[in-house]
């Protein structure tokens, strides 16, 4: 019995070793990728157009993709709101015919609301992948019909997606290669109800945004930003949960968003400041400098 005790004892803390080892891994991945050359391009090419463009809206977040713990992702996105001309689009896009072809059905309201993003320009480095993969988003006009210009949710009911109050597509490219999403927006406790049970994971946010690609399909839910701890859900990942916590204690961000796919167990965490001014701390300037100063100077409500 006494070698029984001891066993279970050695296992936990042989547990506790590989699960601290793991979180460490995954910031270190994560703050290598803070440093990558082609990050650098993306935020200064943005920074120059925003500059350029005397634009006074403004927004960016950072994107943590988990798989069974370990980092799988990392992804940027910013927001503009100005339209966007070809040769500004080309130093994010490689193809920007995708982008114009929809250009007569974006959502071109003044103000960011929850029906007014601007264009998204999101940049991703995925594990095991060379070149980052990069990309455009941007809502679609709601007050006519949604499938008038984009075709309905193929793995949803057609009672649910009837349900659907607007939309948005987008588009990555990774050198030759091209995917097309579609995306959903639901705003009730009754289609909350509907993707908790058909999903089998708990919601945290009112706002469901639910995605379709050519295989996948995922679900992610937006909340008011709080900051992480364990109790967030208990059915997540707990090395997820902890490398989330110490990189979001570290840099000053906030939990506003989590996401899961239908089909598979990657685990999605979307992080900013709480206040929108910026979502990149003093502290995380300080460290990759090159990279963030020019975000700090340029974002503004």
């Amino acid at each position: 019995m006494r070698n029984k005790v001891f066993y279970f004892f050695d296992q936990i803390n042989i547990f506790k070793f590989k699960r601290k080892k793991q979180v460490e891994k995954n910031l270190s991945e994560i703050e290598n990728t803070l440093k990558d050359s082609h990050l650098k391009r993306f935020v200064d090419d943005f920074y120059e157009m925003h500059k350029a463009k005397s634009e006074k809206q403004y927004l960016t977040y950072i994107g943590l993709n988990f798989e069974n713990g370990e980092i799988e992702a990392i992804k940027f996105y910013v927001h503009i709101f100005n339209e966007l001309e070809d040769e500004e689009l080309r130093k994010f896009i490689p193809n920007t015919e995708d982008y114009f072809s929809f250009l007569d059905q974006k959502s071109s309201d003044s103000i960011r609301n929850r029906k007014n993003v601007g264009t998204i320009l999101e940049i991703k480095f995925k594990k095991g992948i060379d070149l980052p993969t990069q990309g455009f988003f941007y809502l679609l006009k709601h007050e006519n019909s949604l499938y008038d210009y984009i075709e309905p949710p193929k793995f949803l009911p057609k009672e649910i997606a009837e349900n659907c109050e607007y939309a948005g597509i987008n588009f990555e490219f990774n050198g030759t290669e091209k995917t097309k999403k579609l995306y959903y927006y639901f705003n009730s406790p009754k289609m909350k109800d509907f993707f908790e049970s058909w999903n089998k994971k708990s919601l945290q946010g009112k706002l469901i945004e639910y995605s379709e690609g050519a295989i996948h399909s995922k679900l992610n839910s937006y909340f008011e930003p709080i900051k992480l701890d364990f109790s967030f859900e208990k059915s997540l990942n707990k090395i997820e949960i902890e490398s989330v916590i110490k990189f979001s204690e570290k840099f000053g961000l906030k939990l506003f968003g989590h996401g899961s796919y239908y089909t598979k167990s990657t685990n999605s965490y979307y992080l900013r400041e709480y206040n929108l001014e910026n979502m990149i701390s003093n502290e995380l300037i300080h460290q990759h400098s090159d990279v963030f100063k020019k975000l700090k100077i340029t974002n503004k409500k």
